[in-house]
């Protein structure tokens, strides 16, 4: 069972379970059993599986060879006039039961979301409509509606604090680039109900001046790069479009979303000699990639890539590449601290100062005095 459906499945849950609305069966359930327990893995999981088992029919709508062995699993653990409950609550039960297509059976559904209204919030029912909807018939995966909803979520208030946070005026390092006013919270949300995006679509995505788009698209990336069934030609395929279309992924929030997983996940078993490549690139953000990429390889025990290339990048001349530097390094000390601090014995009175303010964040009080001092003091021989 995908983490995916497991997180559907326990929204639905705590949407039909709300106490204070009148699903009834839902709040029976839940009024039934020892508060103690209402919060537990098991509780949460059985009751939720009966909601989207409500029958045999019902099941064909949901992730069917998943649902319908979690189904046969559960139903002995409650009554059909119970599980009949729950269709009558959403859909008209007679109205339900005589549709045999899929379409057909989720407008019932549909309807029956719609009549909670007065229950549940506006946009709690749109977000129940719309798990159930992904669940039933896919929507449209591309990346035309993508843009459409991500529209919908525009704020003058949210692009005011964008803007401050990001340089995009003239000679900065973003400069040219169009924000909307979207929250990245929100990018990151509604990437994950695109999950399933065609790279073809995707790219599309990226080909966007529209920076949450880009943000939209390299979260899709980073979602199905994570997943354990990504197949392998989809790594590829994800790991070929992000070094491809490179010219695309042209902000430091682009490269620190994708990189680690997309880029390093897929080097992990692989030769990594393009990170080295990389490193020595004249693109900013190709040099960042190749040290924010090694953030997958430390987390797997091994550093040694990440210090081999913050060797490299030590003479930058760019802020953005100290800062990723410094703190890849740090988080390298974190799995080896001798490695660490051999590291900073031989760099530390050259590397870029926030290089080095980053790589000792976590040091104790008289490691970072010390190696500051070391700075200091090689700083007034020039």
């Amino acid at each position: 069972m995908d983490l995916r459906l497991l997180i559907d499945l326990i929204t639905i849950f705590f949407f039909l379970t709300r106490p204070q609305a009148d699903h009834t069966y839902g709040k029976q359930h839940y009024e039934s059993v020892p508060s103690r327990h209402r919060h537990t893995s098991n509780f949460v999981f059985k009751t939720t599986v009966l909601f989207l088992s409500a029958n045999q029919t019902a099941v064909k709508l949901v992730y069917q060879k998943r649902i319908l062995r979690l189904h046969f699993c559960f139903q002995k653990q409650f009554n059909t006039e119970s599980t009949d409950q729950f269709v009558h609550i959403f859909s008209h039960r007679s109205e339900f039961e005589g549709r045999q297509n899929k379409v057909n059976q989720s407008s019932c559904i549909a309807k029956g979301i719609a009549l909670q209204r007065e229950i549940i919030s506006a946009k709690l029912a749109e977000s129940l409509l719309l798990t159930i909807q992904r669940m039933t018939h896919k929507t449209k995966i591309n990346a035309k509606r993508f843009i459409e909803r991500l529209n919908t979520y525009r704020s003058e208030q949210e692009l005011k604090k964008i803007q401050r946070y990001f340089k995009s005026e003239e000679g900065a390092y973003g400069e040219g680039d169009v924000f909307i006013g979207v929250r990245m919270g929100q990018v990151f949300a509604l990437a994950k109900e695109f999950i399933e995006m065609s790279p073809g679509e995707i790219e599309k995505l990226l080909e966007s001046p529209v920076h949450e788009a880009r943000a939209g698209g390299v979260s899709i990336m980073d979602f199905q790069a994570r997943s354990r069934e990504t197949s392998k030609s989809r790594r590829k395929e994800l790991f070929d479009l992000y070094i491809n279309r490179h010219d695309r992924i042209n902000n430091w929030d682009l490269v620190d979303r994708a990189a680690p997983y997309v880029v390093g996940g897929y080097l992990f078993d692989k030769s990594r000699s393009i990170l080295y490549t990389l490193a020595r690139s004249k693109n900013i953000w190709e040099r960042r990639t190749a040290i924010v990429s090694t953030y997958y390889f430390i987390r797997q025990g091994e550093v040694a890539d990440t210090f081999k290339i913050a060797e490299i990048l030590l003479n930058d001349k760019h802020d953005l590449i100290h800062k990723a530097t410094g703190g890849w390094v740090r988080e390298a000390g974190k799995k080896d601290s001798q490695k660490l601090l051999g590291f900073l014995e031989k760099n530390a009175a050259t590397m870029p100062r926030t290089a080095l303010r980053y790589a000792i964040e976590h040091l104790t009080a008289k490691q970072r005095k010390y190696y500051l001092d070391m700075k200091l003091k090689a700083s007034r021989k020039k």
